[in-house]
């Protein structure tokens, strides 16, 4: 679907805030609009929400709830990550080659990104058992452009650049 293009920004930037709510599971950031600092705050999204899927002020209520009940579990998980992403990189910087604690700390890594890959899509789950099924389908054509946006370079990591 081809949207006219306030309409297509204001939906990517939706489609912006719910992925990095997904992908954290709560934004985090004492920001307003995300970007370069990290994620949207709570707040905003659920503004943003709140305009573009129409809700009613129930559904805004149980998802500020939502969003209120995963904050603090969402910031404990990206602390224990981005440790475990220190640990790895140290090993693999380190003066001396040791193949054990690369791989011990690499798993680490990946059990943390499983949980959190869970956790985000248990919470996405919760965000639609509050929509209706025309705000789901909305919600699933926001999300579905922000990953092709993604794609052609518009989001984190896309764009051809590396993580190295």
């Amino acid at each position: 679907m081809k949207l006219p293009r306030i309409n297509r920004n204001l939906a990517l930037s939706l489609a912006l805030a719910l992925t990095l709510v997904a992908s954290s599971g709560v934004g985090l950031a004492q920001h307003r609009g995300g970007g370069a600092q990290g994620p949207p705050e709570p707040g905003f999204m659920l503004e943003r929400m709140t305009q573009h899927l129409e809700l009613t002020s129930d559904q805004t209520e149980a998802l500020d709830q939502l969003f209120n009940t995963h904050r603090e579990t969402a910031k404990v998980d990206r602390g224990q990550l981005r440790e475990a992403r220190r640990a790895l990189a140290a090993q693999i910087h380190a003066e001396l080659f040791d193949e054990l604690a690369i791989r011990e700390a690499a798993a680490s890594v990946a059990v943390l990104e499983a949980e959190q890959a869970v956790a985000r899509g248990a919470f996405l789950q919760e965000v639609r058992g509050v929509l209706t099924p025309d705000q789901q389908a909305k919600l699933e054509e926001l999300i579905e452009m922000r990953r092709e946006m993604r794609g052609r370079g518009h989001g984190r990591h896309g764009g051809g650049r590396g993580h190295g």
